[in-house]
């Protein structure tokens, strides 16, 4: 399922944005914060769409994963677990969990 609309809490402030999927782990966190509805997208994602959030998350693990002096300097400062980990949260974000 894929929210037509932001999610905001009561002060206006976005809790899911627009277009993202909705796991169940969201669902649960949603159903914590009091919120029964959402609007859901009629069709999925395109695949330009699909390719842009894919994009986006990537872009976003790889950024949290940055080291100090920038990409060139990450693989040799890097130790084996941080490459691990980036590697298995790549892959968990972007697999389908169906």
């Amino acid at each position: 399922m894929i929210l037509s609309d932001a999610v905001l809490d009561d002060k206006g402030n976005i809790l899911l944005p627009k277009g993202i999927e909705l796991t169940s782990a969201l669902l649960a966190s949603l159903a914590r914060h009091q919120i029964d509805t959402v609007a859901i997208a009629e069709g999925g994602l395109s695949a330009e769409e699909a390719s842009a959030q894919d994009h986006r998350r990537t872009a976003r693990i790889t950024y949290l994963f940055r080291q100090p002096g920038g990409l060139e300097a990450a693989p040799q400062s890097r130790s084996d677990a941080d490459l691990l980990l980036h590697q298995f949260i790549l892959h968990y974000r972007s697999s389908d969990p169906t």
